[in-house]
């Protein structure tokens, strides 16, 4: 994966994120892109996003696979019935949005792009492809 304007935070504690970090932006008002090319056998499948979504900002997403967008959503979670609102990136700020039944092929590209907003850093965690039929 390779990105731009997202710097690599290590979490406390270290279990609120894959591999014990997150991806975060560089400012408080930076945009931010993560993007890789995918590699594995093409199909529908459905992708998860899982990102962090703290107080103290409504920072904003969207996914793109090949430039088209898949979708875009706002972190305002802390605003949800029955939601803990935390400021920290842990187990009660993680979130997910899931794009179902993508058409993917060998050598696609797929791209998230981040804006922070304030004390929201426009983290993220890890992105999944799952083929149809596959519950995470």
């Amino acid at each position: 994966m390779s990105y731009s304007g997202y710097k690599t935070a290590v979490l406390d504690p270290i279990e609120s994120a894959s591999n014990a970090t997150a991806l975060e932006t560089i400012g408080n008002s930076t945009v931010a892109t993560a993007s890789t090319k995918l590699d594995f056998k093409p199909g529908r499948y459905d992708i998860a996003v899982v990102y962090f979504d703290v107080l103290g900002g409504t920072s904003q997403w969207e996914a793109y696979l090949n430039g088209t967008l898949l979708g875009k959503w706002v972190g305002n979670l802390e605003s949800t019935l029955s939601r803990a609102a935390t400021t920290e990136p842990d187990g009660g700020s993680k979130a997910c949005i899931t794009f179902p039944n993508v058409k993917i092929a060998k050598g696609d590209i797929f791209k998230v792009v981040g804006k922070a907003d304030r004390a929201e850093l426009a983290l993220l965690d890890f992105v999944a492809f799952l083929p149809q039929g596959v519950i995470d």
